[in-house]
C-alpha cells in the first residue's frame, strides 16, 4: 500500500512539474534573442538591439522602436501552456519618449485567433485622449474582433522607471485580466478585465508568444515570462492530494 501511495504522489508531482516547466522565460542576458528561446522578427519595421539597461546597471534588455506605418515584432514558439491557464508578465519602460506603445500577444498557429495586450500613448493618433494612456485587451477570432480598455492618467505613468505589465486568465472568475504596476514599488497604475470572445477551454495550447513595440521612440522590455496561471497548479495539487486521501480512506482492513 505504501508503494502505491508513493506512485500516486509521484504522478501528482510529475504532472505539476511538467506543467510548471512548460514555460518561456527571456532576460536577454546572453546578448542574443535568436536562441534560448529562439525569437524571430515577425514584423521588420524600425529597429532593435540588445542593449544596456538605462536604469539598472549591468543588465541587458531588448531595446526597440517602430515607424509611423508599422511595428517591430518578435515572436517565439510555445508549447505546453493551455489557453485557459496562461499567465504572462514582462517589464517595460518607455524612457522619456513622448509616445509609447508596448504590446504582448498570444496566438494560435497562423494567428487565426489570439489575445493581445498593450499600454499605449499617442495624442496625435488619439487627440481626444491626450492626457491618458490606454491599457487594453484585444481578443480576436474568426468571426469577432473586439477591444476593451481602461484609461490611465498619463501623469501616473513614469517615463524613467520600469513597469510590470501582467496578463492572465483568472480561472475562478473565468475572465482575462491585465494590469500595470510600477515595478519598484508595486503601485497599481491600472487594470482591466473581460470575458474572452474565444472559448479558451476548447483552444488547446498556445502556439506563439509575441512582443511588440509601436511608435517611433526607443522603448525597452525585459524578463518576459509565460507560465500556467498559479491557481491551475494549485488545483492540480489539491486534486492529487484528494486522490491520496481517498486511497487512505478506502484502504482494505486486511490483505491477502
Amino acid at each position: 500500500m505504501k508503494k502505491h501511495v508513493m506512485v500516486m504522489l509521484s504522478v501528482v508531482v510529475f504532472t505539476a512539474g511538467s506543467v510548471a516547466s512548460a514555460a518561456v522565460y527571456e532576460n536577454f542576458e546572453d546578448g542574443d534573442y535568436t536562441n534560448n528561446p529562439a525569437w524571430w522578427v515577425d514584423l521588420d519595421m524600425g529597429a532593435d538591439e540588445i542593449s544596456n539597461d538605462p536604469v539598472r546597471q549591468d543588465n541587458l534588455v531588448w531595446k526597440a522602436y517602430a515607424t509611423e506605418t508599422g511595428h517591430r515584432v518578435l515572436k517565439t514558439n510555445v508549447s505546453g501552456i493551455p489557453w485557459d491557464t496562461f499567465d504572462v508578465s514582462l517589464e517595460y519602460m518607455a524612457s522619456t519618449s513622448g509616445n509609447f506603445h508596448g504590446i504582448w500577444k498570444l496566438e494560435t498557429e497562423g494567428a487565426i485567433d489570439g489575445i493581445t495586450f498593450g499600454l499605449w500613448y499617442d495624442p496625435k493618433k488619439s487627440p481626444g485622449f491626450s492626457d491618458y494612456a490606454h491599457l487594453w485587451i484585444h481578443d480576436y477570432g474568426l468571426t469577432e474582433y473586439l477591444w476593451t480598455y481602461t484609461l490611465i492618467p498619463i501623469g501616473n505613468i513614469p517615463r524613467d522607471q520600469w513597469l510590470k505589465l501582467h496578463s492572465w486568465y483568472d480561472v475562478s472568475a473565468e475572465l482575462v485580466r491585465v494590469e500595470a504596476r510600477i515595478l519598484e514599488t508595486d503601485v497599481l497604475l491600472g487594470q482591466v478585465s473581460r470575458q474572452s470572445v474565444l472559448d479558451l477551454s476548447e483552444m488547446g495550447e498556445v502556439d506563439v508568444l509575441g512582443i511588440d513595440i509601436g511608435e517611433t521612440n526607443w522603448q525597452y522590455m525585459d524578463n518576459i515570462n509565460l507560465t500556467p496561471e498559479p491557481a491551475t497548479l494549485a488545483l492540480l495539487l489539491l486534486g492529487g492530494l484528494a486522490l491520496l486521501r481517498g486511497r487512505r480512506r478506502f484502504r482494505p482492513l486486511c490483505s491477502a
